[in-house]
């Protein structure tokens, strides 16, 4: 048959720090392509491990066919409830942008984005500052208590491991503003760095993004 697109249905499966996600015939050969992550050294998803742990992807993969046959993949399993059906529907956030009565939950966010700074040949400096909001009020962004998480990573395909950071706190003693330094860097090469923040280190959600490159050795 022709060649996979990619816009396939696919199905994730974790178990503990593993997870497993079956693209159904998007190999060659129209064969399901797996991967597998390492949750707890690796949040960002960044390093397909399947190929270094056989057994955890069979593992895995009996789990995702009883449920594949549960909810089913191309139509709907016996395992699928019928569609229910609201009267007076309303959605959680109006068009104005209001949060419905009772529906309002405040998490930090990164209202002033990521920034990086004092790059050199071989480190970088990451700053987030939490806020409530991503817009002034009353000519400030106010600032807010909670937890930051920063992972660096080359922005090209390695087999090298991200350095990850520790939850990192966000308090008023520092006015909200968490730093990270990256070092032992590789000269003129391009990174990513991710992060993630929350109100407490129990339930990181994705924050802010940013690249840059570090300086060649005869810029510094």
């Amino acid at each position: 048959g022709p060649p996979a697109t990619g816009n396939l249905p696919a199905t994730s499966v974790r178990q503990g720090d593993w997870k497993l996600i079956r693209f159904y015939g998007d190999a060659p050969g129209q064969k399901d392509r797996l991967e597998l992550y390492d949750l707890a050294a690796d949040i960002g998803e960044s390093q397909n491990v399947a190929k270094d742990h056989p057994e955890v992807v069979a593992r895995l993969r009996r789990i995702a066919d009883e449920m594949d046959d549960d909810l089913g993949t191309t139509g709907i399993g016996p395992g699928c409830r019928p569609l229910g059906k609201v009267e007076n529907a309303r959605p959680l956030i109006d068009h104005d942008g209001k949060v419905r009565e009772g529906f309002s939950t405040l998490l930090p966010v990164a209202g002033m984005g990521i920034m990086v700074g004092e790059v050199t040949a071989t480190s970088a400096l990451a700053q987030v500052r939490l806020t409530k909001t991503d817009s002034l009020v009353a000519g400030d962004v106010p600032g807010m208590a909670g937890v930051v998480r920063f992972q660096l990573e080359p922005v090209y395909p390695t087999t090298k491991k991200p350095q990850r950071s520790r939850p990192l706190p966000a308090t008023a003693e520092r006015d909200f503003i968490v730093r990270q330094l990256f070092e032992q860097l590789k000269p003129g090469a391009e990174y990513r760095i991710r992060t993630w923040i929350v109100s407490h280190a129990a339930a990181l959600r994705d924050g802010p993004t940013a690249t840059f490159r570090t300086a060649n050795e005869r810029e510094t």
